[in-house]
């Protein structure tokens, strides 16, 4: 699974990147502003799915549950949120709508590591998740004042 989240990771990227730099508007509608409430409540939602795992996490391992089974929930989200991104703005924005693309995307690439058993990849994929929640809530503020 971790594969084709490294791979959702990668394309995400790159479609933002090329979108970015031919320019392209994206497809018809994608700028409708219901369109981008709907896409952006997606995004945040799947991002508020993702650390309610994780936090939940803490929980069943405190009272001896497994948690293996929402790994692949996790990794699903993971392997969703790239796409979404993409689905909610086809382009890099500027300062923080650069930004967070980025974390997010440096969260999921790290995440992948970690199946890998490579855990010094940890506080990088958690410290990157949480600058993702933190810019996509001030993206939320910012978007909710300023409509």
């Amino acid at each position: 699974m971790n594969r084709w989240v490294a791979v959702s990771t990668v394309a995400g990227f790159l479609a933002l990147t090329v979108g970015s730099l031919t320019g392209w508007s994206g497809f018809a509608g994608q700028f409708d502003p219901t369109y981008r409430a709907i896409s952006g409540l997606t995004v945040a939602g799947l991002i508020a799915g993702q650390w309610a795992l994780t936090l939940g996490r803490t929980v069943f391992e405190r009272t001896g549950r497994s948690w293996d089974r929402w790994v692949q929930v996790h990794h699903l989200i993971g392997l969703a949120l790239p796409l979404a991104v993409w689905a909610h703005s086809p382009r890099f924005g500027y300062g923080l709508l650069a930004a967070l693309p980025l974390a997010l995307f440096g969260s999921a690439w790290c995440g992948t590591r970690l199946s890998a058993g490579q855990q010094r990849w940890l506080p990088w994929h958690v410290g990157l998740a949480g600058l993702t929640a933190a810019m996509t809530l001030v993206h939320l503020y910012m978007v909710v004042a300023y409509n």
